[in-house]
């Protein structure tokens, strides 16, 4: 008997799942950066189709208002890693004195 698989398989969702460490995934089987499942994170995927380019290993997307599942265009912001590595830590320093205060 074949494997049932896609959108035929009754466990299908769609083509879009939530990954252990919160981002959205979406089946892309043919995607550069596809895991070993065919899937890639959703930020990502919107980011390229944004800006019309594969985005590189040194390009983050970074979720705005901090909600990984939010994908909305507007709450998506392409950085550098230098980049986003100050933002975080800013946001940390700014946690840090709020608890500490």
């Amino acid at each position: 008997m074949p494997e049932i698989s896609g959108r035929k398989h009754y466990n299908w969702k769609g083509g879009r799942i939530l990954s252990s460490d919160g981002y959205i995934l979406v089946k892309q089987n043919n995607h550069t950066y596809a895991d070993k499942w065919g899937y890639v994170r959703e930020h990502r995927f919107i980011m390229e189709e944004y800006v019309g380019r594969k985005l590189t290993s040194g390009d983050v997307v970074h979720h705005i208002n901090g909600i990984k599942t939010d994908n909305r265009i507007k709450n998506l912001k392409l950085l550098t890693i230098r980049q986003h590595k100050s933002i975080e830590a800013k946001l940390r320093w700014k946690k840090y004195r709020k608890n500490y205060s």
